[in-house]
């Protein structure tokens, strides 16, 4: 951007920034001299590229922390970490997963690296995925991609490529004749794969041409209890060759024959040509790739894979991949209290009444539908499906729910903080539990007569509080926004209209994706706390 930097190691570019690079060759012939602007303007460029292709640095968040990958202004994202749930997708939403395998294959004799990324979408059986994006782009706009789904049936057949559990982790260290080891993540590890990359090319400039180059190394093993002289030779010299400026693989495989934690030892032993003038022998180990015979067909779990060659479109960290998920089938019952159909719904009796007594991942170990008053579900049902302006001139129903559920939280503080989300509440009554409804048709009364109230000490008093609030911001997922979180805010109407300073209160109503539903609940929050 014409300003001068010295200390160009150090610097972060942003998008759109101008870089000029000038070279200074001293006076020390024209051969070296040229070996040096190349060797120089290679490095340098490498440096730059890598700074604007740089993945952003990971948010921190508290100690213990785990990811929320819907509900969040960072956009809805793929989790890589370990120990979050598959989620439970009630409506429709798009949702990012959770990882269950990456693997990186080295293809085309060494030129590409394969992405191959298996993401459980959720709980199963599912309706339907649709408007698959890869890193905010629709697959397909991007090349060199294909993709393969399963909806979470029980007897759902294993995904082509996925019959060993394959894991790919990120080593980065560079190859030395000391040799370096790796410790396997993973301690029911049966085989590994090494992804080994001459980042700088593999070549030799002799006489004005760009020949082969070749580099050697050493493959070893031991099991990770083992002495550290124990290791065992599977490879004792693997030749790599090459004719490339450019990155370019190899790959060394090693069958450890049980299952276990193991130790691999790498070692350069030597290079072809390695005094020329312009040359490059140098590897590194890139990443490993862990794999374990398996034959997991992921039961009742909605699966999404894809596979991709890295391009200028598609590389370096790992991809973040969402889809839009028509949820689970669930039981929907008539006005006979029997079940009618079961299938997809957005209706928030039925899903709420699904978690509470679905036995594999809501609370159905602890209520079944005998526990429930099935003719207050069904109220409700009707409820929600009757029919109110949309704000458009048009009509819509009443309450929807598109609801993924991500978080680990009490069965009973999900049913709750769902219900509450339209105006209800789930009650124990008469030995059951029924769902109640703050509902216009049905409004709340309390009669004071003389069997329930004390003569002369009685007296009833509604005051206007002044700290209460006028104006109410709402935080939700967005339909019309690809789900995208959105905030909406609504003020009393008499309170403007009076000058009354703003009194704001936040409310998050998660499981609600329509504009015109969140308008409808903010202006009953606004009304209830007034």
């Amino acid at each position: 951007n014409g300003k001068r930097l010295d200390n160009w190691t150090s610097l972060r570019p942003n998008n759109n920034d101008s870089l000029i690079l000038t070279i200074d060759p001293q006076d020390f012939g024209l051969i070296a001299m040229i070996a040096t602007i190349i060797s120089s303007v290679i490095s340098v460029v490498r440096f730059i590229m890598s700074l604007f292709s740089q993945p952003p640095t990971p948010k921190q968040g508290g100690a213990g922390r785990k990811q929320e990958p819907i509900y969040s202004f960072d956009g809805i994202r793929t989790v890589y970490g370990v120990g979050n749930p598959v989620p439970l997708i009630y409506g429709q939403h798009r949702v990012g997963g959770q990882m269950l395998q990456m693997a990186v294959d080295v293809t085309s004799g060494g030129k590409r690296q394969e992405l191959s990324l298996l993401l459980g979408l959720g709980e199963g059986p599912i309706t339907d995925v649709s408007c698959i994006e890869i890193n905010d782009l629709a697959l397909a706009n991007v090349l060199s991609t294909s993709f393969e789904t399963r909806l979470g049936t029980q007897t759902q057949s294993i995904i082509p490529g996925y019959s060993q559990a394959r894991n790919t982790y990120f080593d980065g260290r560079e190859v030395t004749s000391l040799g370096i080891v790796y410790t396997t993540i993973g301690n029911q590890v049966e085989k590994a794969q090494m992804n080994i990359s001459a980042i700088q090319g593999l070549f030799v400039v002799h006489n004005n041409a760009v020949i082969n180059n070749t580099t050697r190394y050493r493959v070893e093993y031991k099991h990770t209890s083992w002495s550290a002289d124990s290791y065992t030779t599977v490879i004792s010299q693997k030749t790599f060759t090459a004719k490339t400026m450019t990155e370019v693989f190899d790959k060394a495989e090693v069958d450890f024959g049980s299952k276990s934690s193991w130790d691999m030892r790498l070692t350069w032993l030597s290079a072809q040509n390695k005094g020329a003038l312009i040359t490059q022998y140098r590897i590194w180990l890139k990443n490993v790739t862990e794999i374990t015979e398996a034959t997991e067909t992921y039961s009742s779990t909605a699966l999404l894979s894809l596979k991709a060659i890295a391009t200028n479109q598609l590389n370096g960290s790992q991809p973040q991949v969402t889809a839009v998920v028509r949820g689970l089938e669930v039981d929907q019952y008539n006005a006979s209290l029997a079940v009618a159909s079961h299938g997809f719904t957005q209706n928030p009796a039925w899903c709420v009444l699904d978690n509470m007594t679905n036995s594999r991942y809501g609370a159905g170990a602890y209520i079944t539908t005998a526990d429930v008053n099935l003719q207050s579900f069904y109220d409700f049902s009707v409820l929600c499906n009757s029919q109110v302006p949309n704000g458009i001139g048009g009509l819509e129903d009443q309450h929807h729910i598109d609801l993924v559920i991500d978080k680990k939280k009490p069965h009973w503080d999900w049913m709750q903080s769902i219900s509450a989300n339209y105006k209800s509440a789930i009650i124990w009554s008469n030995g059951q539990y029924k769902i109640i409804t703050d509902r216009a048709d049905t409004p709340v009364r309390q009669v004071f007569h003389a069997g329930n109230t004390i003569r002369e000490r009685t007296s009833v008093k509604m005051d206007s509080d002044p700290t209460r609030p006028n104006q109410v911001t709402v935080e939700f997922a967005n339909q019309a926004l690809d789900y995208g979180m959105d905030t909406l805010f609504t003020q009393d109407s008499a309170a403007v209209a009076a000058n009354e300073p703003v009194k704001n209160f936040d409310l998050s109503l998660l499981g609600i994706v329509r504009q015109s539903e969140i308008q409808r609940a903010a202006e009953y929050h606004i009304r209830r706390h007034r």
